[in-house]
C-alpha cells in the first residue's frame, strides 16, 4: 500500500498549470488553424487567379484575331519610272496568292495608249497620242485609257458606273471569255465626243509599234462615272473615291486587256482581303509574308511592299502577348514554390505539436488514432483554403467567362498531394519516437 502526504500537494497551483496549458494549447489550435487556411487560401488564389488571367488573355488574343477584317495592299516602292501603265505585276500578286490566306482581292488595270483605231462602219481612223509639248496651252491633252478589274461591274466588290440603265450592257462584258469573238467595252461620255464615236463603232488600244496586235473592241454602251469599291470607314481613305470621268476612258474585261498585252499585265493597284479563318496564320507568319513580296530568294529587294492594315493587332494583341510571355514565366515559378511551401508548412505545424501529440500517446490514445486526427485535420483545413480561394477567384473573374476548370483541378489536387506528403513526412518524423522523447522536443 502506497502512501503520501496531501499536505506536499498544491492544488490551486496545479489548476493554474493545467488551466495555462490549456489556454496555450488553444491559442496555438487557434493560430494554426488559421495560418493553414490563410496560406492554403492565398497560393491557390494566386495560382487559379494567373491561370485565369493567362487564359482569359489567350481567349480575347484569340477572338480578336479570328474576328478582324484584315486588308492589305501592295505597293510599288522600287526605283522611279516614267510609265504609262501600272507597276504590280501578275508574278507579284501571285505570290501573295499561293500562301493560300488571301481570301478575295481587287485589282485594277489602268493602262495608258499613245495610240487609238476607230473603225466607224468600216471607215477606219488612226490617232497617235501628241506630246505635251506640242500642245497650246488652250488645247486638251486627250487620253487613250483603258480600265479594266478582275472583279464584275457593279457587283458589291467591282468598279460601279452610273449613266447606264440598261444591266444587258453591263451582263455583256461580265459575262466575256477570250472565245467570243466580239470584245464588248464601255466608252465614257467624254470618250464619245472627243472621237465622235457611237453605240457599235469599234475601238483598239495600243502603243505604237508592229508588236502590239489590234485587238478591237465594240462599243456596247455609255457611262458618266465610276467608283472603286469601299470595304469599311477605316479602309476607304485608301480607295478612290466615287468621279465624274472628263477623261477618254475605255471600259475592257481584263480577259479583252490579256489579249493586249501579251507579255501579261501590270496592275496599278491591288487590294487584297485575307481569310478571317487564317488570320492566326497570317499574324503568327507576318514577317515571313511581308519579306515574301519584298525580297527575293536571294534576299534583295523585289521593289515591292506588301502593307497591312492590322493596327488593331499590332498595336493591342502585341503588347498583351509580351504581358503573356512574363505571366507564363512567373506562373511555374510560383506554382513549384506553392508546391514546396505546401510540403513545408504541414511538416513545421506538426513538429511544433509534439507535445500535444507525446500527451495524447500517454494517455492512452492510440499511434493509428493520433495520425487519423492529425492528417484529417490538415485535410480539411487545406480543403477549406482551397475551396475559400476557389470561390472568391471565381467570383472576381465571373464576368470573364473562362473557367479552365483542368487547370484549376490541376492546381489543387497538386496542393492537396504535396500537403499530405508534408503531413505524412512529418508524422513519420514525429510518431516514430517514445512519448517522453517527443515531450524534450523544443518549440
Amino acid at each position: 500500500v502506497l502512501s503520501f502526504d496531501d499536505s506536499n500537494i498544491n492544488i490551486s497551483k496545479g489548476k493554474t498549470v493545467l488551466k495555462g496549458y490549456g489556454k496555450k494549447h488553444i491559442s496555438r489550435s487557434i493560430v494554426t488553424t488559421i495560418l493553414m487556411v490563410v496560406v492554403t487560401g492565398l497560393l491557390i488564389g494566386t495560382l487559379t487567379w494567373l491561370i485565369n488571367v493567362i487564359e482569359s488573355n489567350q481567349v480575347f488574343i484569340d477572338k480578336t484575331i479570328s474576328e478582324t477584317t484584315i486588308y492589305g495592299e501592295i505597293k510599288y516602292i522600287g526605283e522611279a519610272k516614267f510609265s504609262y501603265k501600272g507597276y504590280i505585276s501578275e508574278d507579284i500578286l501571285n505570290k501573295i496568292l499561293e500562301t493560300g490566306l488571301v481570301e478575295d482581292y481587287f485589282g485594277v488595270v489602268d493602262n495608258e495608249y499613245s495610240e487609238i483605231n476607230i473603225d466607224r462602219n468600216g471607215i477606219k481612223e488612226t490617232i497617235k497620242r501628241e506630246s505635251n509639248l506640242d500642245l497650246a496651252y488652250y488645247e486638251k491633252y486627250t487620253q487613250m485609257t483603258t480600265l479594266a478589274s478582275n472583279k464584275e461591274l457593279n457587283s458589291d466588290n467591282g468598279i460601279k458606273l452610273s449613266g447606264i440603265e440598261d444591266q444587258s450592257i453591263i451582263d455583256k462584258i461580265n459575262s466575256y471569255t477570250q472565245t467570243q469573238d466580239e470584245i464588248p467595252i464601255l466608252a465614257s461620255t467624254a470618250a464619245m465626243d472627243t472621237y465622235n464615236l457611237e453605240i457599235g463603232h469599234k475601238v483598239s488600244l495600243k502603243d505604237a509599234g508592229s508588236n502590239y496586235p489590234d485587238v478591237y473592241g465594240t462599243i456596247v454602251g455609255t457611262y458618266e462615272s465610276y467608283g472603286f469599291p469601299t470595304h469599311d470607314a477605316y479602309y476607304e481613305q485608301h480607295r478612290i473615291p466615287s468621279r465624274t470621268v472628263y477623261q477618254e476612258t475605255f471600259i475592257f474585261p481584263i480577259d479583252a486587256v490579256r489579249l493586249i498585252e501579251r507579255n501579261g499585265i501590270n496592275y496599278e493597284r491591288i487590294d487584297l482581303l485575307f481569310d478571317k479563318e487564317k488570320n492566326a496564320e497570317l499574324y503568327d507568319n507576318r514577317e515571313e509574308i511581308l519579306n515574301r513580296i519584298a525580297k527575293t530568294t536571294s534576299g534583295d529587294s523585289t521593289g515591292y511592299k506588301l502593307v497591312l492594315y492590322d493596327d488593331i493587332l499590332t498595336e493591342t494583341i502585341g503588347p498583351l502577348e509580351k504581358n503573356l510571355e512574363l505571366l507564363s514565366i512567373i506562373y511555374p515559378i510560383i506554382l513549384v514554390l506553392s508546391l514546396i511551401i505546401a510540403v513545408v508548412l504541414p511538416y513545421l505545424l506538426i513538429l511544433r505539436r509534439s507535445e500535444e501529440l507525446a500527451i495524447m500517446r500517454i494517455l492512452g490514445v492510440k499511434e493509428v488514432e493520433v495520425k487519423r486526427y492529425v492528417f484529417t485535420e490538415n485535410l480539411i483545413l487545406i480543403i477549406i483554403g482551397e475551396v475559400i480561394a476557389i470561390a472568391v477567384i471565381s467570383a472576381v473573374t465571373f464576368k470573364s467567362g473562362v473557367y479552365p476548370i483542368w487547370k484549376y483541378l490541376f492546381v489543387i489536387v497538386g496542393y492537396l498531394l504535396a500537403s499530405i506528403i508534408g503531413v505524412l513526412a512529418s508524422l513519420k518524423n514525429v510518431l516514430y519516437k517514445k512519448p517522453l522523447e517527443m515531450l524534450q522536443v523544443k518549440e
